[in-house]
């Protein structure tokens, strides 16, 4: 078991706890309805992707014109992504292709290589989850390592062509 795991488990426990001693159910998206926003608590790879994902639900609900703020919980959210979607595909019609390609392309999805169904099962589906959390985890480690590349190039080193010219 690795040490996210643990931290991942731990998280979900106090939740649990937490929610027994307030009376309140347990959010299976991690958001916290009183704040709108996800908990984060380790600094982990897991938790910066969780991060992340919740960033790309509020960019496909401004996307759709649905505000997280307007709900009571983070469940009740992603219920009204879901049915945002739905109504979209519907109202595209035969042109559902093309609207959900642009709407992949404006959210970035086409770089994280997932679509917009991988991001819609990940609201209630782990394993979507966890697909979509290695996407971002991966397509973050690529844009880490491009500008460590990047950085070492501006580093003051020059060739000889360079320091003649």
């Amino acid at each position: 078991m690795q040490v996210s795991h643990v931290n991942t488990s731990a998280l979900l426990l106090l939740r649990q706890a937490n929610a027994a001693a307030t009376g309140r159910p347990v959010d299976p998206t991690g958001v916290d309805p009183r704040t709108g926003y996800a908990a984060q608590v380790t600094n982990s790879p897991d938790a910066a992707a969780q991060a992340q994902r919740f960033a790309l639900y509020q960019k496909l609900g401004d996307a759709l014109g649905v505000k997280m703020q307007n709900f009571a919980s983070g469940s009740d959210f992603a219920a009204a992504l879901t049915k945002a979607v739905s109504a979209l595909k519907l109202q595209s019609g035969t042109q559902w292709s093309q609207v959900k390609v642009g709407l992949e392309q404006k959210l970035g999805l086409d770089k994280l290589g997932v679509s917009l169904d991988t991001v819609i099962a990940s609201l209630t589906h782990p394993d979507a989850a966890k697909t979509l959390d290695g996407a971002l985890t991966k397509h973050a480690s690529a844009r880490d390592d491009t500008s460590a590349d990047a950085h070492s190039q501006d580093a003051g080193l020059y060739s000889p062509a360079s320091a003649l010219g």
